[in-house]
């Protein structure tokens, strides 16, 4: 490869020296386009940059400006790579007149396109030197004529196709070229006349671009005459700086214009003796160099004067007397003559067509909505369909790709989207789309700042409909092509919309393999960053493709099943049931059997079918797990005990005893454990946890691991006592979540806050902890904001505070609630109980079949002194501990139901076998004490003080209370207090009722406190 020795160069016009040897340069950000067009065709770019020199992260680097032979060899180089003699077309296709930094917006603001077109001959070289262009208009038509030093056929091939082209950008709409005369080769060339969409005549001696005069007076769509003038005020300035000689005919046009603005009220003959002392050169260099650019001082002055004259015109701010004397002739009649020497037509007719044209344009704009055909007519197919009839092939064809876009509800389609997916240029497309225009069947969108191209919409909708249906075989071939193209675009939602429109019946053999493969692709790079719903989506595409793959069984199947995961997901549970009907037709394996058991299972959960889901899953992981099959109290203690032991009370693995498809197994017992958990089996649940231990101790089960273990830490401190082995899970299952994904995180903390660490540290710094992790979570879900809530409740918080926690909670889930389908926030209850508190008022209401209603009623019950309902609920501890073993609410019912059945010794003749029963209560909670002092150790002796009051003297009793209430007063909860204050007082009643009048007001003063009942309550 030859060694490329071009340099960038950045300079400030003003630093650089006027001098004839200077490089001719061009605007860096020239290079945006080619670039893009590169990319599309998939060229290696990287080496060749590197070798001329260009870094593409420093396109938009103000002044920043590189030779102009750098941008002929990019294009003859990227021509040749891509074997495409067009490619400088192309990308000129992609080249918006914006890309010229000051000249672009110059254009863009013009009044006309020949305005516009004049404004770029201006002031062409601070976009790019070493080309001339030059605007003739002769009778019928206009010419422009491109010069160029530079020997290079792509570098003339691209700004023949950007000046081809800046009419649709500039105008709104595609101004035809009346034909072309080109210096290039016929042989080389020759398919230029398919991309221009014009004749062409080659090997000329000249490149000109022909287009009829009609077209000239088309106002441009963003014209804007004020900022027009300021950008062409500018660039003047930028011009006189432009150190290339060859721009001695633009900067002469500068000074005239500049003499003509400053003798704007007394105007004088200009000289060019005159501008030759404005350009620091004598009268004789001046004019050698005007002959050196074929050119003289009359015929520029001339142009200047037609050019200021039009702008004027098409301002109408001026009459045509202003003008001529404006622009120095002697009389209107000069001008007259003059103005009909350039146009072909007089003045006043010109700024006639000006004015109704634009005009016009407005009117079309107002009246579009009301005028449209399809609003108007009562046989919307019929009228349709004939307007379709009337289009050639290729213009319905080209519909039919907009039609597959709309019928993916992408209504606006890049008209260089269609460039892409049919090889046609976009000057081909806009001829073959403009008669679909016509007949009002299509509607391209005005060009902004923010698209590279139109933007095509069908209408009305029934087109596409129409379009659609009428050949199956094409459009499943297209959307197969948009899909594709919205991969490398990486849309791939809208490219799974395409593929889904496919059908396999109308695809060859290699596009399906070609498809299969590119979702495979997807499945397995990108499924991280795919929605449950997309997932599903490729899945399902996958499966319909099966079989013209030729993929087995076995690879069907397992496609279903991770279909069938995501349905779950997506909570699609006709999909859902739908696949296993599928699934169980089919020879499955052990393995997919027990995975199939699993989806089932939480398709039963989804359906509050937890009995069932748990015996399903029973029933097939307690053949491959034989401790399963035994779920006895003496055979889990059993478990439990050897798990601990292999534990040793340190951070040590268990070993590993996993069997063939050990995952499989334990996302198996997973969710065997949840559903032990919510069917009130925590028998079962603990041997599922102990049987988990020895399956997941590899690296890539970090989920399973930490899951786990912080189950296991629940069954040590609840099963074995053993609070060493619990703290010790508890450290091993916070380290394996450490990586986790935030919701498995977050469930697992929801076990270990809810079952374990009230076994382990005060329940007071727990809720700080869990509190200021929910803090940290961007929205936590209502679950763990309602375990906040409870842990507050059972520590003595402000009730009050708790109830405007829950209202706040209510308005956040207001969305859940009605995505859900349910009749009430989740806190509904709890909210209901800090009311009734507050009030005073005893009745709950109705359950709702909620877990922890239950325990609400017994504490509502037991804290309003209801006694009516303590009979039915003094043994609901035995409910709430089935449902929540361990849970620090279940510690608390049984500390109520203890309290409610010793208070009842005082109205029945309680039998030694109640005793009994209490004081067995009283043993457990004196294990407990011993587990945790600082949580349970004051409620312990507050109950067995409360004991020894029915059934010890008065000095033994009181000596307990001053014991109790001093725990209390060191670790002890506010509500505890009250319960303390009001027992002794009842104590002291008989015997000593100034202490007891004084214990009622300390339980008056703290109940208070504890209810916080606000004054506007």
């Amino acid at each position: 490869m030859l060694s490329l020795n071009s340099y960038p160069v950045f300079y400030d016009y003003p630093s650089m020296p006027t001098t004839e040897l200077t490089v001719a340069t061009f605007n860096a950000k020239l290079l945006h386009p080619i670039l893009l067009t590169a990319k599309h065709y998939r060229l290696p770019l990287a080496d060749l940059l590197s070798q001329l020199n260009i870094d593409d992260q420093q396109l938009d680097t103000p002044g920043q400006r590189y030779p102009i032979s750098t941008l002929a060899t990019l294009l003859e180089t990227l021509s040749d790579v891509s074997d495409n003699p067009a490619f400088a077309i192309r990308a000129a296709e992609a080249t918006q007149p914006r890309m010229l930094g000051n000249t672009g917006f110059a254009m863009c603001t013009a009044s006309t396109f020949l305005e516009s077109f004049q404004t770029l001959c201006n002031y062409s070289a601070l976009a790019f030197e070493g080309i001339t262009l030059k605007l003739e208009t002769q009778n019928q038509h206009a010419l422009i004529t491109l010069e160029t030093d530079q020997k290079s056929d792509h570098l003339i091939a691209f700004f023949i196709g950007c000046l081809c082209n800046w009419s649709r950008w500039l105008s709104g709409s595609q101004i035809p070229v009346k034909s072309l005369k080109l210096s290039l080769s016929q042989n080389k060339f020759a398919k230029l006349e398919q991309y221009l969409a014009s004749e062409i005549q080659f090997e000329k001696h000249a490149n000109q671009i022909i287009f009829d005069q009609r077209y000239l007076n088309t106002p441009c769509v963003e014209a804007n005459s004020d900022m027009h003038q300021l950008h062409c005020q500018y660039a003047d300035t930028l011009l006189l700086q432009v150190p290339q000689s060859n721009t001695i005919i633009s900067q002469t046009k500068v000074q005239i214009r500049q003499l003509i603005n400053l003798n704007e009220y007394d105007p004088a003959p200009i000289r060019r003796e005159d501008i030759a002392k404005r350009l620091n050169m004598s009268l004789r260099t001046f004019q050698r160099k005007l002959h050196s650019a074929q050119s003289n001082f009359q015929d520029v002055y001339d142009q200047v004067r037609r050019e200021s004259c039009l702008a004027l015109i098409a301002e109408n701010s001026l009459n045509l007397g202003q003008i001529s004397y404006r622009l120095g002739f002697a009389n209107s009649s000069a001008l007259q003559k003059a103005f009909k020497r350039w146009m072909s037509t007089t003045p006043s007719n010109y700024r006639h067509q000006l004015l109704s044209h634009k005009q016009k344009l407005s009117e079309e704009k107002e009246n579009t909505k009301s005028i449209l055909w399809f609003n108007q007519t009562d046989k919307l197919e019929q009228e349709s369909q004939q307007r379709l009839s009337q289009l050639s092939d290729f213009s319905a064809i080209l519909l039919s790709w907009l039609a597959c876009f709309k019928h993916c509800d992408q209504h606006l389609v890049p008209l260089q989207d269609l460039e892409t997916l049919t090889g046609n240029s976009i000057a081909r497309l806009s001829i073959y789309l403009w008669p679909a225009q016509q007949n009002e069947l299509l509607f391209i969108k005005d060009e902004n700042s923010e698209v590279t191209t139109s933007l095509c919409q069908l209408q009305p909708d029934l087109i596409a409909d129409l379009l659609h249906q009428q050949n199956p075989r094409l459009c499943s071939e297209q959307h197969f092509n948009i899909a594709l193209m919205m991969i490398d675009k990486g849309v791939v939602d809208k490219a799974l919309q395409h593929f889904n429109q496919c059908h396999a019946i109308y695809l060859s053999d290699n596009q399906c393999a070609q498809l299969f493969t590119v979702l495979t692709k997807l499945l397995t790079q990108s499924k991280e960053s795919l929605s449950i719903e997309n997932q599903a989506l490729l899945l399902s595409i996958m499966i319909s493709f099966s079989e013209r793959v030729q993929n087995t069984t076995e690879q069907i199947i397992e496609l279903k099943l991770a279909l069938l995961q995501c349905q779950i997901s997506n909570q699609d549970w006709r999909a859902c049931h739908d696949i296993i009907s599928e699934l169980t037709q089919q020879p499955l394996s052990q393995t997919d059997q027990l995975l199939l058991s699993v989806y089932r299972a939480e398709l039963m959960i989804a359906h509050y079918q937890f009995d069932q889901a748990l015996a399903l899953l029973l029933s097939q992981v307690s053949p491959l797990i034989p401790s399963m099959a035994d779920s006895s109290a003496n055979s889990t203690l059993i478990n439990i005990a050897l798990q601990i032991e292999s534990i040793k009370l340190a951070h040590n693995a268990l070993p590993t005893t996993s069997p063939q498809n050990s995952t499989i197994i334990a996302v198996a017992l997973q969710k065997l454990i949840l559903i032990a958990l919510k069917a009130r089996s925590p028998l079962i649940a603990a041997n599922a946890t102990c049987a988990l231990l020895g399956l997941v101790n590899t690296p890539e089960n970090q989920f399973l691991r930490g899951f786990a273990y912080s189950h296991f830490s629940w069954i040590c401190s609840w099963f074995g006592g053993h609070s060493e082995a619990a703290f010790s899970s508890t450290q091993i299952a916070m380290k394996h979540l450490a990586d986790v994904d935030s919701k498995v995180y977050l469930d697992c903390i929801y076990v270990l806050y809810s079952r374990v660490y009230h076994w382990l540290t005060p329940l007071n710094k727990e809720i700080e902890k869990l509190s200021l992790l929910l803090t940290q979570i961007e929205q936590p879900s209502i679950e763990h904001q309602i375990l906040l809530q409870q842990m507050r409740l059972c520590s003595g918080a402000s009730i009050n505070s708790i109830l405007k926690e829950c209202q706040i909670l209510n308005q956040y889930n207001d969305s859940d609630i009605e995505a859900n389908g349910e009749s009430q926030p989740a806190t509904s209850t709890l909210t209901l109980l800090c009311q009734k508190l507050i009030n005073n008022k005893k009745a709950l209401g109705t359950a709702e079949n909620i877990q922890s209603d239950d325990f609400y009623q017994l504490f509502l019950a037991f804290y309003t002194q209801d006694y009516a309902q303590w009979e039915g609920l003094k043994f609901s501890a035995i409910e709430i501990e089935n449902a929540t073993p361990s849970h620090f609410i279940a510690i608390e019912a049984n500390f109520i139901c203890l309290l409610m059945q010793i208070h009842d010794l005082e109205q029945t003749n309680p039998s030694p076998l109640t005793h009994r029963q209490i004081e067995g209560q009283l043993a457990r909670f004196e294990i407990w004490a011993q587990q945790c002092p600082d949580n349970f150790a004051p409620p312990f002796a507050l109950a067995k003080a409360i004991y020894a009051s029915y059934t010890q003297p008065l000095q033994q009793a009181s000596a307990l209370f001053e014991q109790a209430i001093s725990l209390l007063n060191q670790n002890g909860h506010l509500h505890h207090k009250i319960i303390a204050y009001r027992y002794y007082a009842n104590l002291l009643k008989a015997d000593k009722p100034h202490l007891s009048t004084l214990c009622y007001t300390h339980q008056q003063a703290l109940y208070n406190q504890w209810i916080a009942k606000d004054i506007s309550d």
